[in-house]
């Protein structure tokens, strides 16, 4: 049961309790590393990777290379998430902040979770997670930037047991009139040992652009997103967003993830609400249509100056 457990674990990071009767071969490690940590961006299903005028407080979970254009010289943000709780009824508690040093940006993120407990027989047990890393990047001119991230994670499965792991992501975008392009290489690194064998980090070639070029009057604005991941696993996954705002005050998003049936974050449907007013930001994000994603709220607060 241990060994099982463990196995499953590896493979879908948090979604634990969902396969916890399922022999799942596992491929990949901390799939938890995808979960989005900005609610703004879960709103978007994961997507607005290229997205320049969202927060860039939790650029080292996403994409670093939008930092040195981002709007604000300073964003920090804190965001809390139920995850799952159809299954796991996991929670996590993620902050952020980036700073523009001149021309140099850079990041640090932080995300504690816990899932679901178990009992083996030796009495109850909380599994919890933590994600750690830095970022920074630079302009090369006023459309091109490069962004690099690290992070470690590590996933405490029993009281005596710890897996962990390194992750480094590189990432370039181009920044065009009324829309951005940005693509890169996500979380690689070496293998995950573990008791149940060796499983590799959801590695994946990513590609981003969006649209924000559609406005109708002064106060509605529409933008377009469209991203893609393609992982070594042979798995992979495409995401449309959208994002309404009203005056750069409200905001109200959509999106639909496509998933392969084995890709780390299945398919499913998010909508997301969000305000902005004197550099506070709130945004609120859930999930629908996925059997094991389905109810998964990300709520967070945001300041930039």
């Amino acid at each position: 049961m241990r060994k099982l457990l463990l196995h499953t674990v590896l493979f879908f990071g948090t979604l634990t309790s969902a396969w916890a009767q399922e022999v799942v071969e596992a491929n990949e490690a901390f799939g938890l590393l995808r979960l989005p940590r900005d609610p703004a961006v879960a709103g978007m299903a994961g997507g607005g990777a290229s997205v320049l005028t969202r927060s860039a407080a939790f650029a080292t979970f996403d994409n670093p290379a939008i930092m040195p254009f981002a709007i604000s010289k300073v964003d920090a943000a804190v965001s809390y998430g139920l995850l799952t709780p159809a299954f796991s009824k996991s929670q996590s508690l993620a902050a952020g902040a980036a700073v523009k040093l001149g021309k140099l940006a850079v990041s640090a993120g932080y995300c504690h979770q816990r899932n679901a407990s178990y009992d083996l027989g030796d009495g109850p047990f909380t599994p919890t997670d933590m994600i750690v890393g830095g970022a920074v990047a630079i302009p090369f001119s006023q459309a091109v930037s490069v962004g690099a991230s690290v992070r470690y994670v590590s996933q405490k499965l029993f009281t005596d047991y710890t897996v962990s792991g390194m992750s480094i992501s590189l990432m370039g975008l181009y920044r065009g009139k009324g829309f951005n392009v940005s693509a890169g290489l996500a979380d690689f690194g070496g293998k995950v040992k573990s008791e149940s064998g060796s499983s590799a980090l959801p590695t994946s070639v990513k590609v981003a652009a969006d649209y924000n070029g559609l406005s109708f009057g002064e106060d509605h604005h529409l933008l377009l997103a469209l991203d893609g991941d393609y992982y070594f696993s042979g798995n992979y996954s495409g995401t449309l967003s959208a994002r309404y705002d009203f005056r750069d005050m409200a905001f109200f998003r959509a999106a639909y993830r496509y998933s392969s049936p084995r890709a780390v974050l299945p398919s499913h449907l998010a909508l997301g609400l969000g305000g902005k007013l004197f550099g506070v930001t709130l945004d609120v994000s859930y999930v629908l249509l996925s059997e094991t994603l389905s109810g998964t709220l990300c709520a967070g607060l945001g300041y930039r100056f």
